[in-house]
């Protein structure tokens, strides 16, 4: 029974790493943004040129202006929206005869919070990145789109500084989230600020690092499993 209990255990943790590091959050993505160095491109860390965005009244002038734009911040607001990394993922595909989509947006809109987080965290994470209503100075909210692997930071900061994006026309299921969160966020549901640097990698690279990188966890689980063993065994016989 204790072995039969310790296998499952073990199996279901293994499942879980699995997940977490092929298609959830495990962050991959510091490492391609490594070299992004500092400028105006989207996705970069903002340098002297960006102009940090304060407030609503700001977003328009930016988006006609088209100038490269900052913000910072600690109140970030989850959105029941994600977007896909890479725009050549979505698509449709024929595989064994039978038609998949995958979609460029993924909505979680009413699913119970625990359901939400474990699709995220677990499932969605690694191909999509989650809108977010940032918190600006004059108490209003503006939508940003970024790496969101960047929040790991955020407790160790008084203010996390995101990277250099645009502002743009919201897309039709990004305004129709926008009008969901508007009923409680003083949020302009006409206009996202992207910040996320879209040629950083493409998903077929990015899955084939989660797959190396679970395959050294893999191996090292097995390893460190072998040694308990032994030293369990060398125990057991020290003490017969």
């Amino acid at each position: 029974m204790g072995k039969k209990l310790y296998r499952g255990l073990r199996n279901a943790l293994g499942v879980t790493v699995a997940l977490w590091i092929i298609m959830g959050s495990f962050p991959t993505s510091w490492v391609y943004d490594l070299w992004a160095g500092a400028g105006i491109r989207q996705g970069q860390r903002p340098d002297e040129q960006a102009i940090v965005l304060t407030g609503r009244a700001q977003i328009e002038d930016l988006f006609f202006q088209q100038v490269p734009v900052t913000a910072s911040g600690r109140e970030f607001v989850k959105c029941p929206l994600m977007g896909i990394r890479d725009p050549n993922m979505a698509g449709e595909y024929r595989s064994r005869g039978r038609r998949r989509n995958i979609p460029q947006y993924f909505s979680l809109a009413g699913l119970p919070a625990p359901a939400g987080a474990l699709l995220r965290h677990f499932l969605l994470n690694g191909f999509y990145n989650t809108y977010y209503l940032l918190e600006l100075e004059d108490g209003s909210y503006a939508c940003v789109f970024f790496d969101d692997y960047a929040l790991m930071a955020l407790p160790f900061q008084e203010a996390l500084e995101l990277p250099t994006g645009y502002v743009r026309y919201a897309g039709a299921e990004e305004k129709a989230m926008l009008h969901q969160m508007a009923g409680e966020y003083d949020v302009d549901v006409a206009y996202v600020v992207d910040m996320y640097r879209y040629d950083k990698v493409s998903w077929i690279a990015d899955f084939a690092l989660r797959l190396g990188v679970l395959f050294v966890v893999l191996l090292l689980g097995f390893t460190v499993e072998e040694r308990l063993k032994r030293l369990a065994a060398e125990r057991a016989r020290r003490y017969e």
